[in-house]
């Protein structure tokens, strides 16, 4: 952080304010970082009961004793739980490319200030 005359701003108002920044910045990628291993935990314990609800409706669907009409309601109600399954792993799989995005931005904007800094030559 440089401190220069900004207007009538003071050097103490410009750290407070520079400190005012970094508080508000490292609050907002708390939040983030809460809210992705949250809904990651989420998707995963619903991927784990789906999983369950399949394995039932496959053994429904595939039990001798039941008449066919039932069995193939059975083998409709696994195909749907797996299209879920494979909807919920989609957005799992783009949570985490979000997440690299994220990451790579946080490094090219941190090299790019570096490189503002006055002192140093490129």
């Amino acid at each position: 952080m440089e401190l220069t005359g900004r207007g009538s701003e003071s050097p103490f108002d410009q750290i407070r304010r520079h400190l005012r920044d970094e508080v508000v910045s490292r609050r907002v990628r708390r939040f983030g970082e809460t809210y992705t291993v949250n809904t990651r935990r989420t998707i995963e314990k619903a991927l784990r009961n789906l999983e369950e609800l399949a394995d039932e409706a496959h053994t429904r669907a595939t039990a001798k004793y039941q008449p066919t009409e039932v069995r193939q309601k059975w083998a409709r109600v696994e195909a749907y739980i797996y299209q879920t399954v494979n909807g919920l792993t989609k957005t799992r799989d783009n949570q985490e490319i979000k997440e690299k995005l994220e990451e790579l931005t946080c490094v090219v904007n941190k090299l790019v200030e570096e490189d503002r800094e006055p002192g140093e030559e490129g």
